[in-house]
This record gives C-alpha cells, sequence and structure tokens, in this order.
C-alpha cells in the first residue's frame, strides 16, 4: 500500500504603487495524495495558486486605472499654472522694472 503525503503550495506577487506602497496578494492551497501522485498534484496546486493571483492582480489593477488618467489630468494642470505663474512673474519682472524707470 503507497504512502499518503500532504502536499502545499502558494504563490505571492507584490504590486508596486505610486507613493511607495504595495499591494500584496496570495494564494496557498493544500492536497493529500498518494505519493505516486505528488508531482502531478504539486503542478496542479502551483498553477492553480498562479492563476487565483494573477486574476486578482489584473482586477486590482483595472481599479487603478482611473487614478493613472486623473493624474496625469493633475500633471497638465499643474504644469500649466506653472506656465502661468511664470508668466506672471515674467510680466511683474517688467512691470517692476518700468517702475524704477519712472
Amino acid at each position: 500500500m503507497e504512502n499518503k503525503i500532504e502536499i502545499a503550495r502558494s504563490f505571492s506577487f507584490k504590486l508596486s504603487l505610486p507613493n511607495y506602497q504595495n499591494a500584496d496578494f496570495f494564494c496557498s492551497q493544500k492536497k493529500e495524495c498518494l505519493e505516486s501522485e505528488a508531482g502531478e498534484a504539486s503542478k496542479a496546486l502551483y498553477e492553480f495558486c498562479r492563476n487565483e493571483v494573477i486574476r486578482d492582480v489584473n482586477e486590482y489593477k483595472k481599479q487603478l486605472k482611473p487614478t493613472k488618467v486623473v493624474r496625469s489630468k493633475y500633471a497638465e494642470v499643474k504644469k500649466e499654472q506653472e506656465e502661468t505663474s511664470a508668466k506672471i512673474d515674467a510680466a511683474d519682472g517688467i512691470l517692476g522694472e518700468q517702475k524704477l524707470k519712472e
């Protein structure tokens, strides 16, 4: 009679986010099987865990996409504000020089 063993496999993924934050994803599964089935069981458990984690990561990334649009729009607005401020500063400088000459 063949011995039964327990196989445990896991998969984890760390997603880097803006502002030095991370999102961690993890899946762990175990199965009792015959020693002769250990290789196949291990591979199946690994693939299951990997697929679960990757699916969750992709779903999470879909939720983040709107914030990327907001960030890029924020960057555009900020750039416009900086350009406007530079023009105002330049105009103030010219007016200041004119007042000094008067």
